[in-house]
């Protein structure tokens, strides 16, 4: 999983100190338009000859805080024995009694839509380093040599390009979540002096799709972001130019979970921001706060800067002084689950 990360350090100025500002990350939810789903069932990929769908069942099972793969291979023999179209497999789903069966709540399947390969002849001019043409005497009086002898060689440039289709079935209404067509590319010199044999061109495929899998799971899965920030402005209430400045600095993705309605109270505070109303945003915020109980990052940072605009500038440092001991308890979980996965492993 796929998370994409950039460092947030910055300083803000407190009366007449300068204080370091935490770094801070946004949850980013991924492109699915039901982020819901977390038990997914992959169904046998058509004209699959290069493992793709057996690629994104290893890629999303190690997404295990996102996603479940429901056993798959259960599904893929019921699928070959009955013969069932992506419809009856839906029906399929609905309708068994099997317990893993039925908690299946989307459906992966695509299709490889074209596997090529292109060759391109030419010639490369390589140096033989063990036949000297001419020697010359350095300070030492040592020779050395000061050209090699060069030849030409015959090779070859394989270009290879995978097309699939993937798109992601929400199972209780038969609605397309996600869909898309994924390209990736690749390429391999052989020339007629190479040790090294080539690639096959099965091989080069196997790895494109490893490709596509891992930009479909960075497509889909959630992530967090790191931002960065510059050094904020004074508290400054009157000046609508450094206002302007400061509320470029709003965060406008969630650093964590929440749920519908804080996401429409958080939607709703950035609106309000967007129209220069400082003072009912930092309302909303505070209440937002206690909702989520003190435990999100981007709305603890967000309220601190409508309290530096509003001028409580003790209060906006209070504020940042809680989000950097979150960053701090973010930091060590992950550090230690780091180690429990490389223990497990």
């Amino acid at each position: 999983m796929k998370f994409s990360l950039i460092t947030l350090i910055g300083t803000l100025l407190v009366l007449t100190s300068c204080v370091q500002k935490p770094p801070l990350t946004s949850f980013n939810s991924g492109n699915l338009r039901d982020d819901a789903m977390k038990n997914i069932g992959i169904i046998p990929f058509k004209n699959d000859q290069v493992s793709q769908s057996e690629q994104i069942i290893q890629g999303l099972s190690q997404e295990k805080r996102f996603f479940n793969v429901v056993n798959t291979e259960k599904l893929a023999k019921i699928i070959m024995e009955k013969n069932l179209n992506e419809p009856e497999v839906i029906n399929l789903i609905s309708n068994s009694t099997d317990l893993d069966i039925k908690k299946i709540e989307a459906i992966l399947s695509g299709s490889i839509i074209s596997l090529e390969k292109s060759e391109n002849d030419h010639h490369l001019i390589k140096t033989d380093y063990k036949s000297c043409l001419n020697y010359e005497t350095i300070k030492n009086g040592k020779k050395t040599c000061s050209k090699y002898k060069t030849y030409k060689v015959s090779c070859k440039k394989f270009k290879y390009e995978i097309k699939t289709n993937i798109k992601i079935t929400k199972v209780s209404d038969d609605s397309l979540i996600y869909g898309k067509t994924y390209q990736a590319f690749s390429s391999n010199t052989h020339c007629e002096n190479d040790n090294k044999p080539l690639p096959s061109s099965n091989e080069s495929y196997i790895k494109l799709a490893k490709i596509v899998s891992e930009k479909l799971i960075n497509d889909i899965a959630p992530s967090y972001v790191y931002f960065e920030a510059e050094p904020l402005a004074k508290p400054i209430v009157k000046n609508n130019a450094n206002q302007e400045k400061i509320l470029k600095k709003i965060l406008r993705k969630p650093d964590i979970p929440y749920t519908d309605i804080q996401t429409k109270t958080f939607k709703n505070t950035l609106e309000l921001l967007d129209k220069n109303r400082v003072l009912e945003a930092n309302q909303f915020l505070g209440v937002l706060n206690l909702s989520l109980k003190g435990q999100s990052s981007v709305v603890l940072y967000n309220l601190a800067l409508t309290e530096e605009l509003l001028g409580d500038v003790k209060k906006a440092h209070q504020l940042f002084q809680k989000v950097e001991a979150i960053q701090k308890t973010k930091g060590n979980l992950k550090k230690q689950n780091k180690k429990d996965n490389q223990k497990t492993n």
